[in-house]
């Protein structure tokens, strides 16, 4: 079971810091707040993982749509030579 999560620069997440996470949680906030970003990131990760990046990202529709655009200015032309700043971590309980 996944019991923390950290993001960054996730769509609507600049900055999550340590999230836990129990058998049941419920996510409360204001529109655009990161709700959904949380679950999407947790999805992308495991595609990246099952699968590769280029399908992980391909599922929200590319790395420029689930940048946080409140970072950085990304200047996507030159992604390759620049890079950017994404981060998830999933902190895991193998006990079952």
């Amino acid at each position: 079971m996944i019991e923390k999560v950290i993001i960054r620069n996730f769509k609507a997440i600049k900055d999550s810091e340590t999230v836990a996470l129990k058998p049941f949680s419920v996510f409360i906030g204001n529109n655009g707040t990161g709700k959904s970003s949380v679950l999407e990131a947790l999805r992308t990760l495991q595609l990246c993982v099952t699968k590769d990046l280029q399908e992980g990202f391909k599922e929200c529709g590319g790395l420029e749509k689930v940048h946080n655009y409140r970072t950085q200015t990304v200047d996507w032309a030159n992604i390759k030579n620049e890079g950017i700043y994404m981060y998830i971590e999933c902190i895991i309980n193998n006990a079952t």
